[in-house]
């Protein structure tokens, strides 16, 4: 997610992590969190600054799931 650090994006914020559900895959090996208002996990709102002298910020939405996994010999989950 390149908008966590790109310059052009202001007023950065992440919405709350609630109301999810958890989804398997792989025969259970991975799991992936996500939002049941449809958003990933990882959501991030902010504004876009256009490279436009005096031309406003748009707004801006994007996102990411997370998946886990238990690696083989592993104590705990990782991020994938």
């Amino acid at each position: 997610m390149l908008a966590l650090v790109d310059p052009q994006v202001k007023k950065r914020s992440f919405t709350p992590i609630q109301n999810y559900s958890v989804q398997y895959y792989a025969n259970g090996k991975i799991v992936a969190l996500w939002q049941k208002n449809h958003h990933p996990i990882l959501h991030l709102k902010g504004e876009v600054a256009s490279s436009k002298e005096g031309s406003e910020a748009k707004p801006f939405e994007a996102g990411d799931p997370i998946f886990l996994y238990l690696p083989k010999n592993a104590e705990g989950l990782q991020v994938w």
